[in-house]
């Protein structure tokens, strides 16, 4: 191994730590020291196999490290080391803000756990209605939504897909021409009785789902709310709206 093969070695090692694999550290490193070469003058010194560095070259190339000339055979020549810099901060800004929203999905995923209690608060409409759409799909067995008719046309597609997977589903509605037609006949109307009580159902959202997960939120101006594990709190929104319904 030349002095300069060890040294792209050193050079490549904290590359490959912002987001380049071993073999593109060390082509990209060569080309840094190399200047314009063909991929015969580049494997040498990079110590990646001749075979690999064609296609290592044509992933800078996509990452805008590298730039070929037209030339027989062709050379290649990678931008300055300020311009790696800034291509490779740049993506890893990118890779953070995708990782941030994937961990912000994994948070608000409900999950039973064996300790009953856990609840969560929730601002904003569209994180509630995020956290909405996943009880709905934690559902195996049942969901009653007791809903606006907007808020019931925003969740048609989750409920939907429970209703195709053989979920019950019960809607609590003044009367049937509030919920979207491709649910109707496919879901079990809970008509209010006492219709008074719920003139401002348009200001909350009740969402049960298996006896175990709930979801509440009002409107007063700003909308806030919780989702819950309790089968405590499920049975007693549960039994408060099936009474205004008239059943036992």
């Amino acid at each position: 191994m030349t002095e300069m093969t060890n040294d792209i070695e050193e050079a490549a090692g904290p590359l490959s730590q912002m987001g380049l694999t071993g073999y593109e550290a060390k082509v990209l490193v060569a080309l840094l020291k190399l200047g314009r070469s063909t991929v015969r003058e580049i494997y040498p010194v990079s110590g990646v196999p001749r075979s690999a560095v064609y296609g290592v070259l044509e992933r800078l190339r996509a990452k805008g490290l590298v730039q070929a000339a037209s030339t027989r055979p062709t050379s290649y020549i990678s931008v300055s080391a300020e311009e790696v810099m800034e291509i490779l901060e740049e993506d890893f800004e990118k890779k953070k803000e995708g990782a941030t929203d994937v961990l912000s999905n994994i948070h608000t995923e409900p999950k039973k756990n064996e300790e009953e209690g856990a609840v969560w608060l929730i601002k904003n409409e569209d994180k509630i209605i995020k956290a909405a759409r996943k009880i709905i799909l934690s559902g195996e067995q049942k969901i009653m939504l007791v809903a606006s008719p907007k808020r019931i046309a925003k969740l048609k597609d989750e409920l939907l897909n429970r209703i195709n997977e053989g979920v019950k589903v019960s809607l609590m509605v003044l009367n049937e021409t509030e919920i979207p037609k491709e649910l109707g006949g496919r879901v079990d109307l809970l008509n209010i009785k006492s219709g008074e009580r719920f003139r401002n159902m348009p200001n909350f959202t009740v969402i049960i789902s298996d006896n175990y997960y709930v979801l509440f939120s009002i409107k007063h101006p700003m909308e806030n709310g919780f989702w819950a594990e309790s089968s405590a709190l499920a049975s007693f929104f549960s039994m408060t709206f099936q009474m205004d319904t008239g059943r036992e």
